[in-house]
């Protein structure tokens, strides 16, 4: 008895040593709840505040964020990685790697080397992408989407509103 109690506290002790036991019990969470946009029918110009915010303890690896039921065949953000690494929006057909800005709130956020969106637990990051014509090409104002988010492990979904 006594020999199986020691060989189970030297284990344990291995897996807290090795880091196995510090992430049990951390969870990413995604909330996209304070993202804002905005179109205009006059003339296409338009806004695209997505607010990514980490309300959990693990990290979230973002890989893509996908618009569902746009006027087009694909609408997605991707980040890119390299000297510069930029989020993106491409809107088949309509706007191709539309470059946007990243704003964090939390140092060790950003876009990672393999293009992902690092997002630590608690962190937020706002995408902001401006366009001057053609979203109302790809968005209708007053209408809702659904955004898939693929992370490294999980997928989530969420909406966001386009106001006009």
């Amino acid at each position: 008895m006594i020999v199986v109690i020691v060989i189970a506290m030297i284990s344990a002790f291995a897996a807290q040593q090795s880091g196995l036991l510090s992430s049990l019990g951390q969870s990413p969470a995604l909330d996209l709840s304070a993202s804002q946009a905005w179109v205009s029918p006059v003339d296409g110009s338009g806004q695209i505040l997505l607010k990514v915010r980490n309300s959990g303890t693990g990290m979230l690896r973002i890989k893509s964020i996908t618009f569902v039921a746009t006027k087009v065949a694909s609408t997605v953000i991707y980040f890119t990685s390299g000297s510069a690494p930029t989020p993106a929006f491409n809107a088949t057909g309509i706007f191709t790697a539309q470059a946007g800005h990243m704003y964090t709130d939390t140092n060790g956020a950003g876009i990672t080397s393999d293009g992902y969106l690092f997002v630590p637990g608690g962190a937020r990051v706002t995408l902001e992408f401006t366009f001057t014509e053609k979203l109302s090409n790809v968005f209708n104002a007053g209408s809702t989407y659904k955004l898939t988010v693929e992370t490294s492990g999980e997928v989530y979904s969420s909406t966001l509103t386009f106001s006009g």
